[in-house]
């Protein structure tokens, strides 16, 4: 019993025939007759675009029996039904418009291989083209063929229709319009960085309609030899493209790739090769008599699935542009060079402004230390001057107070004598005659009176020692006033002020010790004169 189905995974497929056992093989996605062309650009057109932008070459094949969908797949154009190349030609440039950064060149080339002969869709004249290998960027290239450069996808798709118009396609059993030649679309894609960031990258998007494989008793060739040549042509390079895939999934290391064994192999090298990204579309009927051309095809898918694909960037170096580019860094230099000279020059002549201020406050600095020990010496000689000092008065202190007590004594002693006299002429008074003769009396008067000539004399002196000390402890505030003034620096405040004070002190101290001293002598002087008047008038009564 034969049977094909699509299991519910949505990537096997369920294949029993009469003659072949049961199988089931597995893909990447499989599509049901229910998707739209939508779904399969999304999820085969989309990756492909996104290689060929960013500098791979992305491929995209289809393959299947005849009449199974191929070039409608790739290239149908009618609205609402658009294949893969309308849809991919727009989100490529959707992209490319949205792209600030970069310079796009775009350009395109239409191939057919008809009957092992290379042929260029978008050459009015039928031109010789060769296959030849670019040694330096070790890719393929064909020799004469148009490059049609473009800016928009309406372009693209003119130049499209333009090329389609001279495919060969022909009548035969199974197709209405069955494709008699291989068609590949290429749509190149040189990306140039208007920063500089990224390099030049060479991408490339490949649509390529395989014709279909065919067995030439069901399309019924007959005696027809141009159409059994086409048959013939066209399951030869399918069978070397087999081959490929094959030699591709081989595990043995430096394994030979035959891509030199058909034209379309070679053509196909670098979408296969290190390159290229590619993704392979079968396509099958669903007929039960078509079974054994669904499993050829399922079959080469289900190998082409295990080739492991390592695929590169392709870039090149524009020397031109790449010479400009230095060009305009040196010069960006040279100049931020200038630029950084100047700033230099500046930068040195602060440096040199500021080494000289340095210099001038480490001198400043050293001056500054030399007053501080002056006026740390000072501040010694001031403490121990006015200890000194303290001292002197403190003896002063007590000489004046033993002096005072002993003035004091001598004073009572003259009040006693006075009133010892006064009680003396009262008595004579009162008596006519004395036992103390009148002689006698003034001597003793003469005696007291020049004892306190003595006393006040002795306080005199003590008055002029007390301002003689008093004119030293001068002298020795203006001594201290001259060491500690006009140091030459802009801090003399400080040091002038603190050697200031402890004189100050020092000398309203002495100043008032020394006034109250002449006070108590200038007392002393006014009893004595007080004394000396009595005297003087009790001598004038005796007389």
């Amino acid at each position: 019993m034969r049977s094909l189905r699509l299991l519910p995974d949505g990537v096997s497929i369920y294949l029993k025939d009469r003659f072949v056992d049961e199988k089931t093989l597995k893909f990447n996605r499989v599509f049901h007759p229910t998707d739209g062309q939508d779904t399969v650009f999304e999820e085969v057109g989309k990756p492909a675009c996104q290689a060929a932008l960013e500098g791979k070459y992305g491929t995209v094949i289809t393959y299947g029996q005849t009449g199974t969908g191929k070039t409608y797949t790739s290239f149908n154009i009618n609205k609402g039904q658009e294949g893969l190349l309308p849809r991919c030609v727009m989100s490529l440039f959707d992209t490319i418009s949205a792209d600030t950064e970069s310079k796009w060149e775009i350009s395109v080339q239409f191939l057919q291989l008809y009957k092992e002969q290379l042929s260029d869709l978008l050459c009015d004249q039928p031109t010789q083209l060769t296959i030849r290998e670019d040694n330096d960027r070790s890719t393929i290239f064909v020799e004469g063929a148009t490059h049609v450069k473009v800016t928009t996808s309406q372009e693209v798709m003119t130049q499209f229709q333009k090329g389609s118009k001279s495919r060969v396609v022909r009548l035969t059993s199974m197709n209405a319009n069955s494709s008699r030649s291989h068609a590949i679309f290429m749509v190149f894609l040189k990306r140039v960085s208007l920063t500089g960031k990224h390099p030049t990258t060479h991408g490339r998007l490949t649509l390529v309609d395989l014709a279909g494989s065919e067995r030439m008793k069901r399309t019924k060739v007959g005696s027809d030899v141009t159409r059994r040549v086409e048959a013939q042509s066209i399951n030869m390079s399918l069978s070397c493209l087999g081959t490929v895939i094959h030699s591709l999934t081989d595990p043995k290391p430096n394994q030979h790739i035959p891509y030199r064994s058909c034209k379309l192999t070679r053509l196909l090298r670098d979408s296969l090769g290190e390159f290229g990204t590619a993704s392979i579309i079968i396509t099958i009927s669903p007929a039960i008599t078509d079974i054994a051309e669904t499993l050829g095809s399922l079959q080469f898918g289900s190998r082409a699935l295990c080739v492991k694909q390592t695929s590169k960037v392709y870039t090149t170096t524009d020397h031109t542009a790449l010479n400009n580019e230095l060009q305009d860094r040196l010069d960006q230099l040279t100049n931020g060079n200038s630029v950084l000279e100047t700033k230099l020059a500046s930068i040195s002549a602060d440096n040199t402004l500021l080494r000289e201020a340095a210099i001038a406050d480490e001198t400043l600095i050293e001056e500054l230390e030399c007053h501080i020990k002056k006026a740390f010496k000072s501040k010694q000689s001031i403490k121990k001057l006015t200890a000194e000092h303290e001292q002197k008065m403190q003896r002063m202190k007590e000489a004046y107070e033993e002096k005072l007590q002993i003035v004091s004594e001598e004073r009572d002693v003259a009040r006693a004598e006075v009133e010892r006299l006064t009680r003396l002429s009262t008595e004579r008074d009162i008596a006519s005659s004395s036992p103390v003769t009148e002689a006698d009396e003034v001597a003793e008067l003469r005696l007291t009176l020049e004892q306190h000539r003595k006393k006040l004399e002795e306080a005199q002196l003590m008055l002029r020692q007390c301002r003689t000390m008093q004119l030293d402890q001068l002298d020795l505030n203006n001594n201290i006033q001259r060491e500690s003034a006009s140091p030459p620096h802009r801090n003399q405040p400080i040091f002038r002020s603190a050697s200031k004070e402890p004189s100050r002190s020092v000398s309203c101290t002495s100043m008032s010790s020394c006034n109250h001293v002449e006070v108590a002598l200038q007392s002393m002087q006014d009893q004595l004169d007080e004394e000396r008047s009595s005297l003087a008038r009790v001598r004038e009564e005796y007389q």
